[in-house]
């Protein structure tokens, strides 16, 4: 999937760690085109008024 934004972007979904090998809930923030911060669970999407936000299933 390709996307183009001006607007930063929030991605919330399970992330692998090949550390703990394990999957775990977390936001990436993406702002011109790179990874610039990683929190653990769900960010708190109210406060993101001007992020584009992908929330992604999990199944």
């Amino acid at each position: 999937m390709k996307i183009n934004s001006t607007k930063s972007i929030c991605l919330i979904g399970k992330v692998y760690d090949s550390r703990t090998d394990q999957c775990r809930l977390k936001s990436l923030f993406i702002d011109d085109g790179k990874i610039v911060k990683i929190i653990d669970g769900k960010s708190d999407t109210d406060l993101l008024p001007d992020t584009f936000i992908i929330e992604l299933i999990d199944n």
